[in-house]
Parts: structure tokens; sequence; C-alpha cells
């Protein structure tokens, strides 16, 4: 669905209202103090003007960049260890020479180490008789491994570290190099970015490498966290706003998903997200599954009998379209539950 000008301008003005704010609510966390008769100068502190961060000579280049894996508190992959996340870190380089703490603006995505097909075969076809059970999808190629390190995506670089702000990257469990299993709004989604936030604030461990025992330290932040993201990756701002934890200040979540019921079905009817027809859950599922090799060996195993399952819930819920939202979890998603019982019956 296209904006009218006046729409589209009306959110262009919101978002920048909400980055302005974003941004304030991390400086209270700088050394030096808002100041409306401040100039941006030489040193190596960050600079505000009328409670806007400036940018900085000294925060300009020579960037320190890293990249490390965060433990985290689940284990959807069933492996007997807690599963780790992929993090990457980008910071003013006076952090690494000055001691200069710095926020965080931090981004959390399934999406940095690829994406599966968006082709027909892979979806759900619209085109079917009422009361009778849809055509199957064709099961979409393997999402090729583009993990990138030691900087795992460049959004946001470039407007916030020359201001004082560090940028910090993390793939969603089960994508990239991330451990774990994607699960579609499962409760890891949540907890995967409270542990980054956790590792920001010396609560949680960080290693230099997946399965090491050298630790990281964020000796660098100030422990003020504002969250950022677009689609996906502003429903994992929510999804870590709700676990309460201490430190995320603030989230700018821009066109989340709130609901994953309300996403794929309308009134217990069917439906598809904008752009997007015959998406439903299973489809969005394979297109972030862009984990390590050998754990998608195992989900192929342990999940596709369940993502069966999953198809054949789908199929009866699109028999049954008087289905409704149930609170619980399960591998794909809390709507599930409801849709799995009323499959039984």
């Amino acid at each position: 669905m296209k904006l009218t000008s006046h729409r589209s301008n009306m959110l262009k003005f919101k978002l920048a209202l909400a980055l302005v704010c974003f941004a304030q609510s991390l400086c209270v966390a700088q050394d030096s103090p808002p100041s409306t008769n401040a100039k941006p100068a030489a040193g190596s502190k960050p600079v505000f003007v009328d409670g806007l961060a400036q940018v900085v000579e000294a925060f300009k280049s020579d960037w320190v960049q890293h990249d490390l894996f965060v433990e985290t508190e689940f284990d959807s992959d069933q492996d007997g260890k807690v599963d780790r996340v992929h993090v990457s870190v980008t910071r003013p380089n006076p952090t690494q020479t000055e001691g200069l703490k710095v926020p965080v603006i931090y981004q959390s995505s399934p999406y940095y180490a690829g994406m599966g097909s968006t082709s027909p075969e892979h979806m759900w076809s619209p085109r079917q008789n009422l009361n009778s059970p849809p055509p199957k999808h064709a099961t979409p190629p393997a999402i090729p491994q583009e993990s990138k390190r030691p900087r795992l995506n460049g959004e946001h670089l470039a407007e916030w570290v020359p201001r004082g702000f560090a940028v910090v990257h993390s793939s969603s469990p089960g994508t990239g190099l991330s451990q774990g299993c994607p699960t579609v709004g499962g409760p890891n989604e949540s907890l995967a970015p409270k542990a980054v936030i956790d590792w920001l604030n010396g609560r949680a461990r960080g290693f230099t490498s997946v399965d090491g025992n050298e630790e990281v330290k964020a000796d660098w932040c100030t422990g003020k966290v504002g969250m950022i993201g677009t689609s996906y990756n502003g429903t994992l701002c929510l999804a870590a706003a709700t676990t309460g934890v201490d430190g995320l200040e603030c989230i700018v979540p821009v066109a989340p998903n709130t609901s994953y019921y309300h996403y794929y079905r309308s009134n217990g009817l069917v439906r598809h997200p904008g752009g997007y027809m015959g998406e439903d859950i299973d489809v969005l599922y394979d297109f972030i599954h862009s984990g390590l090799q050998h754990p998608r060996r195992w989900h192929a195993q342990e999940l596709r009998p369940n993502q069966r399952r999953l198809q054949r819930i789908l199929e009866k819920s699109r028999l049954h379209p008087s289905t409704r939202q149930d609170e619980g979890s399960t591998p794909y998603g809390p709507c599930l539950q409801r849709l799995e019982r009323h499959a039984r019956t």
C-alpha cells in the first residue's frame, strides 16, 4: 500500500522526532552536559547543542570494530549448552585510547546473514477452493551463509558513531553465526537482545569465539542502550522491551509487528502481509533460517517434522477460518497453540 504524500511526510516527521528523543534519552549518560552555547570542539568528548549530539572530529574516523558471541540464558537447539549470539560493535576510537565511555545504538535482526526465497512456488497459493485443502508449496533452497566479520551490518554507523555513540548489531538466534533455532515470535527472540543489553551492562558474558572461553568486556559502555529497527527489526525492539531489561532506555520500533496472529489472520480469515502474497509463518521461518550448517541439519531432522505438523495445522486453519489467538508458545510462535488445538477438533 502506498502512502499519500501527506501521510508519508507525517511519518517522516514523527520518525525524526522520535530519533531526537531517542538520542536525548541516551545523552544523559555522557560526560558533557547539554549546552545551548556549546560548539563542536577538537577534543574527544561528545558535544551537544540544544540537546542534540554534534559530529566531533575525533569520532569521525579510526573506529574500533570487533565482534563477539554473547552468552544467553536459553538452549533453543537443545544441545545441552546455552546458546550464544553473534554481536558486532563499532565505537569511537577514544573508547579504546582514552577510556571514554559511550551509550549504544543497538539493532538486532534475523536478516544480516542472508534471506530465503520469495518466489511464488515457495509461498502458499491463494488460489484454492473453499473448504478444501490448499495446494502444498515447494520447500525453498537453503540460504547460503553470508555472515560478515567483524562488522555484521553498516546501518546507523555514519549517523551515530561520529556523534559519540557506539553502534551494536546482533544476529537473531538460529541466523548467521548465532547459535540456536529461529522460532519466529518465540521467547528466545526476546531473551537474545536482552542478553546483549545485559552484556553491555556487565551482567552477561561475551566471548571472542562461539565456543571459546576468552571473555570480552564492554567496559567502554555507559550502560545506556537504545534500540531501533524497522519491520522485523522493529518487532525485536518491542520483544526486548517486554523483558524489562535494565539499561534499555528507549526504543524506536518503525512499522513493527505487534501480533503474529493478526499479521497472518484477520477476524479468523487468512491474510498475507502486504507485498508477500502467500506468506505464512512457516514461510517466514524458511526465509530467515540462515544459521550454522551443522545445526541446520539438526533442525531439518527435529524441526522439519514439526514444520510438517505446522503445515497440517495451517491447512486446518484454512479449512476452519474461525480460529482465534490464544496465549502460550510453540516453536513457531504463540499463535499456533490455538491453531493446533483447533486442528485436532
